[in-house]
């Protein structure tokens, strides 16, 4: 299926959370979830999500046998979560209270005849997740995978944690049995999220191909899109699966404000070289960095032009929390 170019670029994700500068280490940054934004509803991922879960739902969506009880409880707490938040939009209807309806939509789901980890990711922005203890790992069993980024769902579905991770520099021996021994200890009470960004040359969410890694003649800056990574796990109680949700955000390159690119660019820098080849810097890196130096030469320039006061019209973005 031809994916549209045309989707919105998002700003409205905390970018100063998402930029660490300093010497880099490999953690999970985790933070408590602000439950009341836990998940987002997006008239453009809305069509985006439907088109590919109509026209490539094998590529987007995966359950194994076995995984069907906790992806009925997944629709269940989709559902209570978007039915308090938003009562005018989603309800649920019949004898049995077996149907949903998005009235903003118009969209119905039979809760009994249609699949429920399709009828979940349907109705909101993230993508879903089911992974599930096996010994001593975690194998992913489940998933509704619109936006992934250098990886595809049909070759890693059934993969344990470690597996599904394999091309991070450092996992394995950094954090990988850390991850597995804190998803053993995560109660249904102690949601937490955390955040990762990539850099793209498009705005394309369906992008399961790898990160090209070498330079670019022809890239421009305003070809440059951070992609941003919202992500939280939560303790299923009935099942003890673990849900694991990723909010995608769209920045353009040239929309930040000048703090938010030195922040970015420090970041970037700050990367050990097998982080920059796995992220990509190679291809795009030259250009963006490139920028970013520009941008904060010209306003050293234009502070001194105006004595040190304020520096001319605010570059600064609305970047309230999400």
């Amino acid at each position: 299926m031809q994916q549209k170019e045309s989707v919105e670029v998002h700003n409205k994700a905390n970018l100063r959370r998402l930029f660490k500068a300093g010497r880099y280490h490999l953690t999970m940054g985790l933070r408590k979830v602000d439950e009341k934004n836990w998940l987002t509803i997006d008239d453009n991922y809305h069509q985006l999500k439907a088109e590919l879960l109509t026209g490539s739902k094998s590529k987007v969506l995966q359950c194994l046998p076995g995984s069907e009880s906790a992806c009925l409880e997944v629709l269940e707490v989709v559902l209570d979560f978007l039915i308090e938040k938003w009562p005018n939009v989603f309800e649920r209807f019949g004898a049995n209270n077996n149907f949903v309806r998005n009235n903003k939509t118009g969209e119905e789901f039979n809760l009994d005849e249609d699949l429920p980890l399709e009828v979940a990711a349907r109705l909101v922005a993230e993508d879903l997740n089911v992974l599930e203890e096996s010994g001593e790992d975690y194998i992913l069993t489940a998933s509704a995978t619109c936006f992934p980024i250098g990886w595809s769902l049909e070759e890693k579905i059934g993969s344990p944690i470690d597996s599904l991770h394999k091309s991070v520099p450092g996992w394995k021996k950094e954090i990988g049995n850390s991850v597995k021994k804190y998803f053993k200890r995560m109660k249904p009470s102690n949601s937490m999220e955390r955040s990762s960004f990539f850099v793209q040359t498009s705005p394309t969410l369906f992008h399961p191909e790898p990160l090209p890694t070498s330079a670019a003649t022809t890239l421009k800056v305003a070809d440059l899109i951070i992609r941003h990574e919202k992500q939280t796990f939560r303790r299923l109680p009935k099942s003890r699966a673990i849900l694991f949700t990723v909010r995608t955000f769209m920045h353009s390159l040239v929309d930040l404000g000048a703090e938010d690119l030195e922040n970015f660019a420090a970041a970037v820098r700050a990367w050990p070289d097998e982080m920059a080849f796995y992220k990509g810097r190679g291809f795009w890196g030259p250009v963006a960095l490139g920028y970013c130096d520009e941008t904060k030469e010209s306003q050293k320039v234009n502070a001194g032009m105006s004595g040190g006061g304020a520096i001319g019209p605010c570059l600064a973005l609305d970047l309230s929390d999400m």
